[in-house]
């Protein structure tokens, strides 16, 4: 039997291992530049016009600890969430229409998203002091979805249910996975707030300008409805670099049933949101007792910095979160995210 060793995963080196894989007296025994497994499942099944893919799982992880310098208050200290979604047929949300464009036809995407959150409120600085020593806080949520998308517009719905409180097990997770990585026992989660149902509806709606060829720019509007989040949000995306139109790519995860295979880009989103409602801050006392129902207070500003990467069915985000939640409290507060996703 003869050995083998490929130099490179290209093209040509994709198409030798198969060719070796199929040959009784070949054997592979080296591969070069190969990094992570996944990545060469993408490649062993790449995208064709006969081969799209129709579904994909996500994984997502917030950590405060994931940023660039030591500047940040624990305001949100960390998230993880889950997300499953698929192409889904016009007849089930015929409720989200978005206007054609000449021979462009809407798609629409059905998911489901699972997310955990925690929120430790330690090294805040406060104009209030009174609102400095507030409990700690975790939320599970379940959130279906539907998007309606073509290439100039797209619409999303959401209705998310869950729990606030000790349900959530989230300061046991924490724990957990502090005790895992031999970090310190965080005791704050002694003193939370109480457990509460969680019932919202989220609005999204972006709408897309090319200004060139490797340049856009997205206007995005949010509205929530609950008793988690209650807000308006106003937003503006850019994306520079290799990137497909709002309808196909994983900005919004809308690369299903297309066989496009790259893209590397880089956004930057920009938001300013006027918000009454937020249940990790036990708002049933502080509506009453410091806030307003649209005061200085409830505004909120952030910006999102993230680097993009899709290769056939593999996609990996990293971004980079800051946001001044409301001017009586910290401008520090900060986190980073890393997302690994998988299509097929």
């Amino acid at each position: 039997m003869k050995r083998i060793a490929i130099n490179g995963f290209g093209k040509i080196g994709r198409a030798a291992l198969k060719i070796i894989m199929d040959t009784p007296d070949l054997e592979v025994v080296a591969i070069t530049g190969l990094m992570f497994v996944v990545i060469i499942s993408g490649f062993l099944h790449p995208i064709t016009a006969q081969n799209v893919p129709t579904s994909s799982f996500k994984i997502s992880h917030d950590n405060d600890a994931l940023k660039f310098k030591n500047v940040t208050d624990r305001d949100y200290s960390f998230g993880i969430s889950a997300n499953y979604q698929q192409t889904v047929k016009p007849a089930f949300v015929k409720f989200l229409p978005t206007r054609n464009f000449k021979d462009v036809k809407n798609k629409y995407i059905g998911g489901l998203e699972v997310s955990l959150k925690g929120y430790t409120p330690t090294k805040l600085k406060y104009r209030l002091d009174s609102l400095a020593d507030r409990p700690f806080a975790g939320t599970l949520t379940i959130a279906p979805y539907v998007v309606s998308v073509n290439s100039k517009r797209l619409l999303k719905l959401t209705l998310e249910t869950g729990v606030r409180g000790p349900a959530a097990q989230a300061g046991e997770i924490q724990n957990w996975f502090h005790k895992v990585i031999g970090d310190d026992y965080v005791s704050g989660w002694d003193n939370q707030l109480d457990n509460k149902y969680l019932i919202n509806l989220y609005l999204q709606y972006a709408k897309s300008f090319s200004v060139f060829e490797y340049l856009d720019l997205i206007p995005e509007s949010s509205v929530a409805l609950g008793n988690h989040l209650t807000y308006l949000q106003q937003g503006l995306r850019f994306r520079a670099g290799l990137f497909n139109s709002i309808d196909r790519s994983t900005t919004y995860s809308t690369d299903l049933g297309i066989s496009d295979r790259i893209e590397v880009f880089a956004s930057f989103l920009a938001y300013g949101r006027i918000q009454v409602v937020d249940a990790t801050w036990g708002n049933e006392r502080v509506l009453r007792d410091d806030f307003m129902i649209i005061d200085k207070n409830n505004l909120v500003g952030g910006y999102q910095a993230a680097l993009h990467f899709e290769l056939y069915r593999v996609g990996v985000e990293v971004s980079y979160h800051k946001v001044t939640p409301g001017s009586n409290l910290s401008i520090k507060h900060s986190y980073g995210n890393i997302s690994l996703r998988y299509k097929w």
